[in-house]
């Protein structure tokens, strides 16, 4: 679980069905539990280039870098990336997925398991950033996200605020630049001493 956490670990994305497969394993990444729930994983501090969706892949031959041109794999398959879900939002979109059979497990019970992962990794990984002497950042920078995204974050700040620890101090969050989010104020004074708006 932690791979899909960590913010340097590439996550390639398969989100189409090969040509070939049968009815089950044509169900597509968007409706399969686990893979939602690594997904959301990936999503939660990863560097944008490091997240990718193979349905981009137009047959660069050179990987890349965080520039992520378009030649290269990386431009080409660069996933776009939603803001982190708290533990609960993850819990209640799990649920109702499940309910309403959109998001689907081999084994139901999975769910809550799924559930409870997401939660233990989203209080660690930010607790790995936090636990640092310098260079606490959360980057959410050049996403395009606008107030609706950031709101989500802002709900899932609040639940790192009140689940994790900062032994030194403010977590500087990145969002400023390239995304059109109008700061709301009082959220993150709410967020004062934990986290820190740049």
């Amino acid at each position: 679980m932690r791979r899909y956490f960590h913010p340097s670990t590439f996550v390639l994305l398969v989100t189409t069905a090969p040509p070939d497969a049968d009815q089950y394993e044509r169900r597509l990444h968007s409706s399969r539990g686990w893979c939602l729930m690594e997904k959301n994983a990936a999503m939660a501090v990863k560097a944008s280039h490091c997240l990718l969706d193979f349905s981009g892949y137009q047959g660069a031959a050179d990987f890349g870098d965080y520039e992520a041109r378009p030649d290269t794999c990386l431009g080409q398959m660069k996933a776009g990336r939603e803001p982190p879900r708290s533990p609960p939002v993850f819990g209640e979109f799990m649920r109702t997925g499940v309910a309403s059979d959109e998001v689907q497990f081999t084994v139901k019970e999975d769910a809550g398991l799924v559930s409870r992962l997401y939660q233990e990794g989203f209080v660690k990984t930010v607790n790995r950033v936090a636990a640092k002497k310098e260079g606490r950042v959360l980057d959410f920078m050049d996403l395009g996200w606008g107030d609706e995204e950031g709101a989500v974050l802002v709900e899932a700040l609040r639940y790192a605020a009140e689940h994790c620890a900062f032994p030194h101090g403010e977590v500087k969050v990145c969002v400023g630049l390239g995304n059109r989010i109008t700061k709301d104020e009082a959220a993150w004074r709410e967020l004062e001493g934990k986290f820190r708006w740049s």
